[in-house]
């Protein structure tokens, strides 16, 4: 089932800590969060920055997760192996927490942990002024003219109202919408972030008037522990061949 809530964690580690804190996932972390009720998803490489850590963890509801977060981090995995986590990071609260849009757009057929090695991501955060208008165009006018562009289903989140019921673990206060799209291969995600570079400034001309967005543009490769979703050709798409 499609989680509810999900978060986009982005930690900033020290330098060359990024597969200290990769094998412990591989071997730890993993495991235990999703025994406490979590689901983990995508972990990633950052393209642009070697010293990032990137990934997704999803929950039923926001009652879900306060008790997983309780569960986990009041637990015996945390308990034993968070200063060795906690040694590699230099930032942790770089958080979002998302629900999907209204209507939603999922994220399609899930990878298993270890498929999809020559897959390339593209996150985009968009963070906005709260615009209740923009976040209806997003999901209704945006998205197909999106997936039409880039020639891949695109799944999206925007900003969760509820109250954070886990202040022990931060998220960013500022609305945001965030889209994400799997590709085949690098080329593939960049032939076609070329093509959507030439068409936004269009696309964006048919946004409601409000501040333009802060962009916010991630280039990921998926790591071996990695269960993001595997590239799909939207469905609208394959009905037209």
């Amino acid at each position: 089932a499609a989680s509810g809530v999900v978060e986009l964690r982005r930690y900033s580690l020290r330098p060359g800590a990024f597969e200290d804190l990769l094998r412990l996932f591989e071997e730890r972390l993993v495991a235990g969060q999703e025994e406490a009720g979590m689901r983990i998803g995508g972990i990633f490489v950052d393209e642009d920055d070697p010293d990032s850590f990137v990934w997704w963890r999803g929950f039923a509801d926001m009652k879900n997760r306060r008790q997983a977060l309780e569960a986990f981090y009041d637990g015996p995995v945390w308990r034993e192996f968070r200063d060795r986590a906690n040694s590699t990071m230099l930032d942790s609260d770089d958080v979002i927490l998302l629900r999907p849009t209204d209507p939603p757009h999922g994220n399609g057929a899930g990878r298993g942990q270890g498929e999809g090695a020559r897959d390339a991501i593209a996150t985009v955060i968009l963070r906005h002024s709260g615009s209740s208008e923009l976040e209806s165009w997003f999901s209704t006018e945006f998205h197909p003219a999106l997936e039409e562009t880039l020639g891949v289903s695109v799944a999206t989140w925007r900003s969760e109202p509820a109250q954070n019921t886990f202040p022990r673990l931060p998220v960013r206060p500022e609305p945001a919408l965030v889209w994400t799209a799997t590709f085949p291969s690098r080329f593939d995600r960049e032939v076609a972030l070329t093509r959507l570079g030439e068409t936004l400034p269009h696309l964006l001309e048919r946004a409601p008037r409000s501040p333009t967005p802060r962009i916010e543009l991630m280039r990921l490769r998926p790591t071996r522990v990695s269960k993001h979703p595997a590239p799909t050709i939207p469905t609208d798409r394959t009905s037209q061949d």
